[in-house]
């Protein structure tokens, strides 16, 4: 019996893409590309002929997309997609099981790779702080109420980064790169760059925690900050500079993971 020939992964990308119901700008964009134009290719065999695709491409769709779908698209369907097949093993880089590590399959390739051990989840902290937020009157703003309210794992490349902090999503402006609820990670130490997801934390009246907001980072400037959002979709954004207290860059999937 001829073996059947798995299809290549630009076409199971395009699959789970449309079975999320996502255009390919709308993942592109998500992924922190500026449209389809840039992210065509991962989708194009003609385009892309390599056995897998990119980890920290992977890594950043991976997060988009599970979820998403019927039936709903799970994070090991994507992980695949990079060559990542043992069960359990997250994009955080700590698996359900210690010790079991990516097998990650060559051309030509006649034994298995050897796993690399990847540490279990006690080599890792909970030591992260999670600010509380408090909902502010518009949609999906918030402010830091100044309080610690979980302690989360610390991913390994914030292992030394002491004023690294995880805050929870509010709203769905960002959706869907951002959900509701979703943790993400700050480095405050990392200047933010156009593209870069960002929280925009502005002045205060009388001392008074100012308002939070989850944005993509579109040009900044000495007068003013541009800012794009996806649901429902705008880049025209713009904040004086003058009323900013600070903008924190949200890091990506793949740099959580150091690839």
């Amino acid at each position: 019996m001829a073996e059947t020939k798995e299809p290549p992964v630009t076409e199971t990308l395009k699959t789970l893409r449309e079975r999320a119901g996502l255009s390919m700008d709308r993942l592109a964009r998500a992924c922190g590309y500026k449209g389809a134009s840039s992210y065509q290719r991962y989708e194009n065999p003609a385009m892309y002929g390599k056995q897998w695709l990119p980890l920290p491409l992977v890594a950043s769709v991976a997060d988009v997309l599970t979820g998403l779908g019927e039936p709903p698209i799970a994070r090991d369907e994507v992980l695949a997609l990079a060559g990542i097949t043992a069960a359990g093993i997250t994009v955080a880089g700590v698996g359900a099981d210690a010790g079991v590590a990516p097998t990650l399959r060559g051309p030509g390739e006649v034994e298995p790779a050897r796993a690399a051990e990847l540490p279990g989840n006690n080599a890792f902290p909970r030591d992260l702080p999670v600010y509380g937020v408090a909902v502010g009157g518009s949609a999906g703003d918030f402010s830091f109420n100044g309080t610690v309210v979980d302690y989360v794992r610390r991913p390994p490349m914030l292992s030394r980064i002491g004023s690294a902090f995880g805050v929870y999503v509010i709203g769905d402006s960002m959706s869907p790169r951002f959900d509701h609820g979703d943790l993400v990670f700050v480095h405050p130490g990392r200047p933010p760059q156009p593209g870069n997801d960002v929280i925009v934390e502005l002045h205060g009246e009388h001392g008074a925690p100012g308002p939070c907001y989850v944005k993509r980072l579109v040009r900044r400037s000495a007068d003013r900050v541009q800012l794009a959002q996806f649901n429902p979709p705008r880049d025209d954004i713009a904040i004086d500079a003058s009323q900013i207290k600070a903008v924190y860059r949200i890091l990506t999937a793949g740099e959580i993971m150091g690839v």
